[in-house]
């Protein structure tokens, strides 16, 4: 917010510098006046004739911060997401007045904080724009927010904004892609190209990881149910099944990465399971489908906590891990059963040691 006792003693101060000058090279103490009483279109209009009329001010940072403050508000009122060039121009200004104003840093912080405000508002545009129709106006608004708010904060680290928005459009590329295959092929590259631009910044960052692996599955899973049915050709049908191989292969890397990351994560452990399915490794398969039932066994048991020893009762729901009593010996649930006596099936009942 600017600080308007310290433009009132600017603009008090002000005779005394513009001293010697004629009068029409005051029109930066009209803006300033004008900037007072808020009505920024008079503000703007003494401030285009500063900059027509007087080119021994073009040096001074105090009129190129008055400048971008106007022409900021008058952004403002045009509402949240306007794309009016009052803010870019708004940006120049205020990078002009930290350029001049780098000796003496006198009206630097006031400056910093509306690029600050300037910065946020590019931000908001690209995240209202990214969609599969708009995304390149959301790429657009995001390298002008990278502009500004290195200009405010010099030493930001980018690194988590970059995160979410290479995260974001890769998925909206990825939409587009499933919107029409054919015709939007290209989209799937540029849809892991961004998920490995996360993994670049943060090489565990689970969302990124999981989703190149669940593309390059898909994309396998594609040529098994559209393409391989249809082909005729030996040749053609041995080079969909090496491209199939390709795909799950380079699939489970990304799938271990999301897997060592979030293990109880019923969504990666499916996909290492049904990879190392596709790639013929029975062994790997089973262990994930049994790490698989073991977490929906664990959600069921966080739904349904264990009844430790309860008297059997034949009228109610058991699940896996129940323990009841019955005949005098305890007994635990292997599977889900009603009805199923604990000593008459050692399929769903485990006879506990006394």
């Amino acid at each position: 917010m600017i600080r308007w006792v310290y433009i009132l003693l600017i603009s008090i101060l002000l005779p005394v510098f513009v001293s010697g000058q004629s009068l029409r090279c005051m029109y930066d103490e009209y803006t300033a006046k004008a900037c007072q009483e808020r009505d920024f279109i008079k503000a703007k209009a003494y401030s285009d004739s500063t900059l027509s009329n007087c080119p021994d001010l073009f040096v001074n940072p105090y009129v190129w911060y008055l400048r971008g403050f106007t022409l900021y508000q008058l952004y403002k009122q045009q509402g949240a997401y306007s794309d009016s060039p009052l803010r870019e121009d708004a940006l120049e200004a205020l990078n002009r007045s930290i350029e001049l104003d780098s000796v003496n840093h006198q009206f630097e912080g006031d400056v910093k904080r509306i690029i600050k405000n300037i910065a946020t508002t590019y931000w908001n545009n690209a995240a209202v724009s990214m969609d599969t129709n708009s995304f390149n106006k959301s790429i657009d608004y995001y390298g002008k927010y990278k502009r500004a708010i290195k200009i405010a904060l010099p030493g930001f680290d980018l690194s988590e904004r970059e995160i979410e928005f290479k995260r974001s459009l890769g998925l909206i590329y990825e939409e587009k892609f499933n919107n029409n295959k054919k015709l939007y092929a290209e989209y799937i590259d540029l849809s892991v190209n961004c998920f490995k631009e996360v993994l670049e910044i943060d090489s565990m960052h689970y969302d990124a990881n999981f989703n190149i692996g669940k593309i390059y599955h898909n994309l396998a899973v594609d040529i098994i149910i559209n393409e391989i049915p249809k082909v005729d050709d030996l040749e053609l049908f041995f080079m969909f099944e090496e491209q199939t191989v390709e795909y799950f292969s380079n699939a489970l890397p990304y799938f271990k990465r999301a897997y060592l990351v979030q293990p109880q994560n019923q969504q990666v452990v499916q996909g290492m399971a049904a990879v190392y399915y596709s790639l013929h490794d029975e062994e790997k398969h089973k262990i994930y489908m049994d790490v698989l039932k073991g977490i929906q066994n664990e959600e069921i048991q966080q739904i349904n906590p264990p009844n430790f020893s309860s008297t059997w009762d034949p009228n109610k729901n058991y699940f896996p891990g129940d323990v009841v009593e019955f005949s005098g010996s305890f007994y635990k649930a292997i599977t889900s059963s009603t009805g199923v006596s604990p000593n008459s099936s050692a399929a769903d009942w485990e006879k506990l040691e006394e």
